[in-house]
């Protein structure tokens, strides 16, 4: 092996004088020979790319690919999750549907101007109206079937959520109307759109019983008035004409009579219809009476005039007030005694309140029915007293305008009398004409069936899952997209080594050499010289380092080495091994020392003792040949750690590392000495200062951009000279790259 380190000096001649600082005195920071920007004056130099740039796709699809198997067990675990949250948050709610229909041509109107009044797409909007208004919705929601289904648990004011759910639908000229509610339980869209149609028939039916008082109404008023036609048509067949001076007065006379006469008859005749059509209409209302709702003020009264109930909001309100009292005073009322305590009593005395109305209400509505039915019972007698009275007045009226009809008949002259019944009669036969037509019309609507019908139930219409489907696919793949983004991102904002490129022109650190991984490390180092492998990855590029040293020792004087990392777990301990190695190899003689007081390595990787080692010598109780083991290669010496405490590193602290390198140095060619990590502890530091050149040991895909720019910075602050950085575990083309420039700078 020390053939082919052409062109070095021979190990046995003097080496030159190096070049020493006074203890005390550091020398100016350097990163491989170059000055450090800002220097000791305390300029900052602007922050490396490494450290500060802003990622790209592309840094962060490298950061994904180093840690795409965690990047998928979240993502998939997320796109379960999210594509599961957003499947139930979009299910679809059931959707019932009725179909109404308005009849376009059940009504035969009696003539075209009627028919144009009732235009087809004027009744089928008021339908409509009808459908979804307040009154029909409170009547549906009082049936017993929508009762059971307790809307009022799911909604907190079942009317007003009808009104804005239920949705009518029709199109003009078309005798469908279709309503449609939406709701989370399939039943209960069913229920209450079949409720729904049922009140509003029902309401349609109630009509249907005033249509009927209205024609029995209305046929009272034809046959009185028919009746009056032929009477006068009979007066004037018998007409007896007297003399005609006298029957001129006496025909005056009884003109103004029978003008009086008929007069108060027609005015009794008119209040008799009229009371006679209230009285059927209180007596269809009094069928009805067990249907009638009862109104809320009754209960509301009965309430106010109950002595419990009133008893029992006195109490409420007091113990109501005393909540508040206690509200005021802490900050948890929730969690004070009294306050519960208090709670409690109050739902006690809402419960009763409530208890004790569900008892009166029973009540109320049987005397609320008996006194309606009492007051229609007075009004039908009262009403029915009226009508005899009127009979007997028009009985008698109609004897009185007879008397004198027979008179004024008897004494009408001439033609003009004669045209003045005729008149009369066709007045009267107008009206009688008139009033005809109303009741053919009336008898035809009460004939013909109703306008509006219901032909099925309601039914629930298909559910459209394609915004569920939807929203569990984008679900899915926002939680996937967005776990393999945050995965890249945190990895990315570590920003660990992956390339020598990374080191020197991410972190403007000199890159000295590259070692690729090998898992065989301890038998290398302590392989015999006869059984090393020639042409070995690991021994050539750590031969190529050495040649950097050497041409750097008889350069920069650079004998005694320390090498260090940032963290624990980046390599140092197998870089100084290594090339302690290299150099015994290359003839030097080496000597190998275990600086990492706090957790030492070396001895078990060289299978030496512990102690005595180089804490025993800084504290002065073994001289350092004592702590010097020899190992199985020529030319190549170990110093373990021995036991650390805190006096080694006060030792340290008082510059004693110095007389001990200073001494190790007349007695080896190269020094190469392990320390601990720089950013967990100080002991790097005060070893540091002591040495020509530090060597940073940087692990691939383990050591963070960020703390070895910091440890670096840390070693400049102090004025120790950073020779360069060695990455471990690359891949063989940067380790042939990395080997090219060391040889490259050796040359030069």
């Amino acid at each position: 092996m020390a053939q082919r380190d052409a062109g070095l000096p021979d190990p046995t001649s003097s080496p030159p004088t190096p070049r020493r600082t006074p203890t005390g005195a550091p020398i100016a920071g350097r990163v491989g020979g170059a000055p450090i920007q800002g220097g000791r004056e305390g300029t900052t130099s602007p922050r490396p790319p490494g450290v500060a740039g802003a990622p790209d796709i592309g840094l962060l699809m490298k950061a994904l690919q180093r840690r795409w198997l965690l990047a998928c067990g979240l993502g998939v675990l997320a796109a379960l999750l999210l594509g599961a949250a957003g499947w139930m948050l979009l299910a679809p709610k059931y959707t019932g549907v009725i179909q109404v229909r308005v009849a376009s041509n059940s009504r035969k109107l009696y003539t075209e101007s009627d028919e144009a009044s009732r235009d087809f797409n004027v009744v089928i909007k008021s339908t409509s109206s009808q459908l979804k208004s307040r009154s029909v919705i409170k009547a549906a929601l009082l049936r017993d079937e929508i009762k059971r289904l307790n809307l009022q648990r799911k909604y907190p004011d079942p009317p007003a959520w009808l009104e804005d759910e239920l949705k009518v639908e029709f199109q003009p000229d078309n005798e469908w109307v279709s309503l449609k509610l939406s709701t989370d339980d399939p039943d209960d869209a069913q229920i209450i759109l079949n409720g729904i149609t049922a009140a509003y028939t029902k309401a349609l039916a109630e009509e249907e019983v005033d249509r009927s008082a209205k024609v029995a109404q209305l046929d009272r008023i034809y046959t009185e008035a028919n009746n009056k036609v032929r009477q006068k048509l009979a007066l004037l067949k018998s007409n007896d004409i007297p003399e005609p001076d006298v029957a001129k007065l006496r025909l005056e006379n009884f003109r103004g009579q029978l003008g009086t006469a008929r007069g108060q008859l027609a005015q009794v005749s008119g209040q008799l219809v009229q009371t006679r059509g209230r009285l059927d209409a209180i007596k269809a209302q009094e069928k009805t009476i067990a249907a009638m709702p009862v109104p809320e003020a009754s209960f509301t009264e009965a309430e106010d005039l109950d002595p419990t109930i009133k008893q029992e909001k006195t109490r409420l309100q007091l113990y109501k007030d005393k909540m508040k009292s206690i509200a005021r005073n802490v900050i948890h009322p929730s969690r004070e005694p009294d306050y519960i305590q208090v709670s409690r009593v109050v739902r006690e005395i809402e419960k009763t309140i409530e208890d004790r109305r569900k008892e009166l209400r029973p009540e109320v509505e049987t005397r609320w029915r008996q006194r309606v039915k009492a007051d229609l019972g007075s009004r039908v007698s009262a009403l029915e007293a009226e009508i005899a009275g009127l009979t007997g007045q028009e009985s008698k009226l109609k004897t009185e305008t007879d008397a004198l009809g027979k008179d004024i008949q008897r004494l009408s002259v001439g033609t003009r009398e004669d045209e003045n019944l005729r008149a009369e009669i066709d007045r009267d036969r107008t009206f009688v004409t008139e009033t005809y037509k109303q009741l053919e019309r009336a008898k035809n609507d009460l004939a013909l069936k109703p306008r509006v019908s219901v032909p099925s139930e309601a039914a629930l219409l298909a559910r459209d899952i394609k915004k569920q489907l939807l929203g569990g696919v984008l679900g899915s793949l926002v939680g996937l997209f967005a776990v393999c983004f945050g995965v890249a991102w945190l990895e990315f904002r570590r920003r660990r080594v992956q390339s020598t490129e990374e080191v020197s022109a991410g972190l403007g650190i000199r890159v000295v050499g590259a070692v690729p991984a090998s898992p065989d490390v301890e038998q290398i180092i302590n392989a015999p010289p006869d059984e090393q492998v020639e042409g070995h990855a690991v021994l050539e590029s750590v031969d190529a380092i050495r040649t950097l040293l050497v041409h750097d020792a008889h350069v920069e004087a650079t004998r005694v080495l320390m090498v260090t990392s940032a963290e624990t777990g980046e390599g140092k301990t197998t870089l100084a091994s290594h090339l302690a190695s290299s150099l015994s190899r290359a003839g030097r003689k080496t000597l190998l020392i275990d600086g990492d007081l706090r957790e030492p390595a070396l001895h078990q990787l060289f299978e030496v003792s512990l102690q005595p080692g180089f804490s025993e010598v800084l504290l002065g109780e073994v001289d350092s040949v004592d702590a010097i083991l020899p190992t199985n290669q020529d030319g190549l010496m170990v110093m373990p750690a021995g036991q650390w405490d805190r006096e080694v590193i006060q030792s340290l602290a008082r510059g004693g590392a110095n007389g001990v390198l200073e001494k190790l140095r007349e007695e080896f060619d190269f020094v190469v000495v392990d320390s601990h990590p720089v950013l967990s502890a100080t002991d790097s530091l005060m070893i540091g200062q002591n040495v020509d050149a530090v060597i940073l040991s940087v692990l691939r895909d383990v050591s963070q951009s960020p703390r070895v720019y910091a440890a670096t910075q840390r070693l400049q602050s102090l004025g120790i000279r950073v020779l360069g950085a060695v990455v471990n575990g690359t891949d063989p083309d940067e380790v042939f790259v990395a080997s090219a420039g060391n040889y490259a700078t050796s040359a030069a």
